[in-house]
């Protein structure tokens, strides 16, 4: 991790007047990855977690440099007790927007006014008006990108009817004053409660009444082109929170995907299953759609090798979906001598 510039060294790691911080940069140690002149600030204490949020605070908390990006730095602004930044949650919403356009030229085929009618850009900076807040210091960010159907839908020959049926499930309502319309995904993004309130109010009031802004984006269209707008409609295609990585929900495995038995490890914290196991930790076994009063046994393979120590014992598995077991991995287990001292292993019903 750096925030400056970089000397390029052919296989080697360094820095130019800048502060540089590098962490469990592998294969190996990471000081057989550095060189040159300015050399980075080394530490090897980041690499005996798979979760990113405890990663980063072992990192941050073994240098004095700041590891974030600027941009990211600012973008989080608030803190705890400690100085540590705090995650903020990330929203999304997201509104379909139909434009409506006419040619003044006759001849102009309806076609090429399903995806033309306005920039999406002009779409961009009237939703930008109308929120006036700052996307450049991370307030919000908001992209508008094209909705139509894809042109690879009319290479396909008339008359097909998959095709036709495809045009005409993602067409809007058609508008008999109008002769043609472009589709518009708007795409908003914040993390701060009071902004994202504010841009869902002024969303639903469009949703709501969209004379106003129907009126915007008709008076401000350049009226020297030969596509003109003339009517819109903006519907809401959905809302979505995405949890911040230390508040994400750790691991657990569905109840409704998976309709064979199986067995899942997880540590409770990571977002996802883990792969290697670390001697003196505590992990949870989920056991999942095993036949109802069955003795599950979970036996310890290690690669190919068929014999093992059970480690834990369901005595009668309860069918509703899924066990929980809680496993401490034994310290006199054999390692594989890497330097995290990780085993590979799987677990089996015996």
């Amino acid at each position: 991790m750096d925030d400056g510039e970089s000397i390029e060294t052919p296989g080697l790691i360094s820095a130019n007047n800048s502060a540089c911080f590098l962490c469990n940069v592998g294969p190996g140690n990471t000081a057989d990855h550095v060189g040159g002149p300015d050399q980075c600030e080394i530490k090897d204490v980041c690499g005996s977690s798979h979760n990113p949020a405890t990663i980063y605070e072992k990192a941050q908390n073994a240098t004095a440099t700041n590891i974030l990006p600027p941009h990211v730095d600012r973008s989080m602004g608030k803190v705890d007790k400690e100085g540590n930044p705090i995650m903020a949650n990330t929203w999304i919403l997201w509104h379909e927007l139909v434009v409506y356009c006419h040619s003044s030229d006759p001849e102009t085929d309806d076609s090429s006014i399903n995806s033309n009618c306005l920039s999406a850009e002009y779409i961009k900076n009237i939703i930008k008006g109308y929120i006036l807040m700052d996307s450049n210091k991370n307030e919000y960010q908001i992209t508008v990108s094209d909705g139509n159907i894809h042109a690879a839908v009319d290479a396909f020959a008339l008359g097909d009817t998959a095709m036709d049926d495809l045009k005409m499930g993602v067409s809007p309502e058609w508008n008999q004053d109008c002769q043609g319309w472009t589709k518009y995904d708007i795409r908003l993004v914040a993390s701060d409660p009071e902004v994202e309130q504010h841009i869902l109010d002024l969303m639903d009031g469009f949703v709501e009444d969209p004379s106003d802004l129907e009126s915007t984006i008709l008076e401000n269209a350049d009226p020297s082109t030969d596509l003109q707008p003339c009517g819109i409609t903006i519907k809401e295609k959905g809302e979505h929170r995405v949890p911040s990585m230390e508040k994400m929900p750790a691991f657990k495995p569905s109840t409704t995907i998976t309709l064979g038995p199986d067995v899942w490890i997880a540590d409770g914290v990571s977002i996802e299953p883990v792969k290697f196991l670390s001697a003196g930790e505590t992990y949870v076994v989920y056991v999942q759609n095993f036949p109802r009063g069955s003795k599950i046994d979970l036996k310890l393979m290690e690669g190919l090798k068929l014999s093992g120590p059970i480690v834990a014992s369901i005595e009668s598995f309860d069918d509703d979906g899924i066990s929980e077991v809680r496993w401490t991995v034994p310290r006199d287990i054999p390692l594989d001598g890497k330097e995290n001292n990780y085993l590979h292993v799987c677990f089996w019903r015996i």
